[in-house]
Order: C-alpha cells, then sequence, then structure tokens
C-alpha cells in the first residue's frame, strides 16, 4: 500500500513538473512572436516601432558606445527604412482586418494610417470599400472622392464610386464611373465584370426611358 502511495505523489510530482515546463514554454514562444501578431489592430505603432542603435548614442555617457557607422550605412537611409517598415506594417494590418471583414476596425485603422500618411491614394481607396462592406454609402462616397482629389486616375475609385450609385439607384452615375474605370484599367481582372455591369446599367437606362 504504501508504494502505491509513493508512486501516486512521484506521479503528482512528474505532472506538476510537465505543467511547469510547457507554461515556461508557451510564455517563451508569446515573447518572441511579432507583437502584431498578438495585439492585432490594437497595436500602439509609434510605441512599437524600433529606434535606430545611432539614436540611442549617449555623448555624456561614458559607458556606452558610439556604434560605428560604416560608408555603406547611411544613418538616415536607415531610419528612412525604419519608417517605411512601420508604413508598410500599418497597411498591411488594415488590408488584413478587411480581409477577416473586421470592416469597423478596418476604418478605425485606416484613419490611424491617413493621419499619418495623407497622400497614400489606396489608402483612401480602400477606406471607401470598407463603408462599403458597412453600407455607410455616404462615408465612402467622400473617402473615394477625396482619393480623386489626391490621383484623379484611380482607376478603382471609380470602379468602387460605380458600385454605390448602383445602390443608389443612379446608373447613369453608375454607368458614367464605370465606363471611366475601364478607360483606366480595360485589361484589368475587374474589366469582365464592369463590362456585364456596363451592359445591365444600359439596359436599365433604356427600359426607364421607354417607359416614360
Amino acid at each position: 500500500m504504501s508504494k502505491n502511495v509513493l508512486r501516486r505523489k512521484d506521479f503528482r510530482v512528474v505532472t506538476l513538473f510537465s505543467f511547469f515546463v510547457i507554461v515556461c514554454f508557451l510564455a517563451a514562444v508569446f515573447a518572441w512572436l511579432p507583437q502584431s501578431w498578438v495585439t492585432g489592430h490594437q497595436r500602439d505603432y509609434l510605441d512599437s516601432a524600433i529606434v535606430p542603435m545611432f539614436e540611442n548614442s549617449q555623448e555624456d555617457d561614458e559607458n556606452v558606445l558610439t556604434p560605428y557607422v560604416s560608408g555603406s550605412l547611411d544613418p538616415l537611409s536607415h531610419a528612412r527604412t525604419q519608417l517605411d517598415n512601420q508604413r508598410a506594417q500599418m497597411f498591411n494590418d488594415a488590408i488584413q482586418l478587411m480581409q477577416f471583414k473586421h470592416h469597423d476596425a478596418a476604418v478605425i485603422q485606416w484613419h490611424k494610417f491617413i493621419a499619418s500618411y495623407p497622400s497614400i491614394v489606396e489608402a483612401h481607396v480602400n477606406l471607401g470599400f470598407s463603408f462599403i462592406a458597412l453600407k455607410e454609402w455616404d462615408f465612402a462616397k467622400a473617402a473615394l472622392e477625396h482619393a480623386l482629389d489626391v490621383r484623379a486616375e484611380q482607376a478603382n475609385a471609380y470602379y468602387a464610386l460605380a458600385l454605390i450609385a448602383e445602390e443608389k439607384g443612379e446608373w447613369e452615375t453608375a454607368l458614367g464611373n464605370m465606363r471611366t474605370y475601364l478607360h483606366l484599367r480595360d485589361s484589368d481582372a475587374f474589366a469582365s465584370k464592369a463590362r456585364a455591369a456596363i451592359w445591365v446599367w444600359e439596359d436599365k437606362i433604356k427600359t426607364s426611358k421607354e417607359n416614360k
């Protein structure tokens, strides 16, 4: 009987030790993962930005070594690279939210991105598409029209505006926007859909005029 008691105690010790090892392993894995995988769209990009080594050096502190910068390493170029990486991460996170149909969160993320990078026209277009997914037609239209203010030849903005006009039953406007889209991208992957939509809308306009 005493042997059975000892075996049970040994089993408990082994079980507890195994559980402790698993917890430590999982903690190490989460610490190693990139921050954007863990916190998603709530990530604070400014706080998580990588500070270049040359910005950490302190001339008054004798214990801090100033990093050697060779002729092939331009500190300003390095800083720009870090900012470009941060911008790309913000953009890709917003795209991922759209892909997972988290459209409310995507709208918030696009607003954050545009506040930092207002000249990136694709961000305005994607904000418009996010609003379309939420059926916020007026907000979507405003975002897309602003995209065209930044770049008048942004083809997919016209495509999205055509969809909004279709939703409102504004066939002439939808037709005009989709024709502009095809003029800019006649060989685009969505060109066949655009031509089909134009055929449908032309038929609706013709029928509407005949019934008057």
